[in-house]
């Protein structure tokens, strides 16, 4: 389900349906059709168009003009791209330690390929019927039992979490999948755009002030950004799509690491908070990466003047990170502690 880190997005051809008409409609929108560039009209999609954009979006899929098309033509569109996305990194959280039967996919696959169409597919899967009536069949595979109920669980509490949290998407009281969620997004977008020209064809602002100038207009705060010139070079800024509801945006820049060393990387991802995380205003957290299954990589997020912000950078630069937390005024984290 989730895109690894430098997969580039509006890439093409690149998703698998799960039926032949997805597939189909997969190619027209993603190959040679209506939205292979920017230049398409979300008001000549239709619904069953759009949710395949939905599902692209949250996959990182679209690029970010086409992202932000479709949310603007679809109020809805970032709801149900956070969901999709929160969805995603809860199953694949809760699955991380689910191990299927030997030659299951491999059997799978199989009865997959020997199917030309829907209907044959769902013949093929009704003849193995009376084998998976037998007791012993689902003695045998009490883990592949306890992975689809799981599945059907976290879909479930998806959809009643999404419902029922204050901001429409919480994660829970304690914010744990929607920090999963997060970590995951953050970092994946961080190590995508450290190639060079990726990063030049995502950067909208190379200017750091009118970086905080244009996305402040859609945070409704302007966001408070480390003070460049100095040691921290600004390498440049987009809005981007995290988790959750609300505009946001992804700042980037260069930092000194000492003399003869090559500058390092932070990330900067700024959203409107909408109260996912239980944490104070105006200290840092430090993230538990590993619990989020994302290494190699230091994760820190706070909230101040009505805006949540996450930092990520390389695992050996949490000392940079500090450095930069200080310039914002920003307590560091408490040492041992993690969300």
């Amino acid at each position: 389900m989730e895109r690894a880190p430098g997969v580039p997005e509006g890439s093409k051809g690149k998703r698998q349906m799960a039926s032949k008409d997805d597939h189909n409609q997969d190619d027209r929108l993603f190959g040679d059709g209506p939205i292979s560039g920017d230049g398409w009209s979300a008001s000549d999609l239709s619904s069953a168009d759009r949710a395949a954009l939905i599902r692209a979006a949250a996959d990182g899929e679209l690029t970010d003009a086409q992202a932000s098309k479709l949310a603007d033509f679809d109020g809805s569109a970032r709801s149900r791209i956070a969901f999709e996305q929160g969805l995603r990194g809860a199953v694949a959280s809760a699955m991380g330690g689910v191990e299927t039967p030997a030659g299951l996919r491999d059997r799978v696959l199989a009865t997959a390929r020997a199917a030309s169409d829907e209907d044959r597919l769902a013949e093929n899967l009704e003849s193995r019927s009376v084998e998976t009536r037998d007791r012993s069949f689902w003695n045998g595979q009490g883990r592949l039992v306890g992975a689809i109920a799981a599945v059907l669980m976290l879909a479930v509490g998806a959809f009643f979490v999404t419902q029922m949290a204050p901001s429409g998407f919480g994660g829970g009281a304690d914010g744990t999948a929607y920090r999963t969620s997060l970590a995951r997004f953050v970092t994946a977008e961080h190590e995508r755009t450290l190639d060079e020209s990726t990063a030049h064809k995502k950067h909208v602002f190379t200017n750091v002030n009118d970086a905080v100038e244009k996305t402040g207009s859609d945070l409704g705060a302007a966001p408070a950004v480390p003070p460049c010139g100095g040691r921290t070079k600004f390498r440049g800024a987009a809005p981007c799509h995290l988790p959750g509801k609300g505009p946001s945006a992804h700042f980037q820049f260069a930092v000194e690491a000492g003399e003869g060393a090559e500058p390092r990387t932070v990330s900067l991802f700024v959203r409107k908070d909408g109260g996912e995380l239980p944490i104070e205003e105006g200290r840092a957290y430090r993230v538990n990466t590993k619990a989020c299954k994302v290494d190699g990589v230091a994760i820190y997020v706070w909230r101040a003047q009505g805006l949540m912000y996450t930092f990520v950078s390389s695992g050996a630069n949490g000392s940079i990170c500090n450095v930069m937390l200080k310039d914002l005024g920003i307590a560091e984290p408490k040492p041992g502690e993690s969300i």
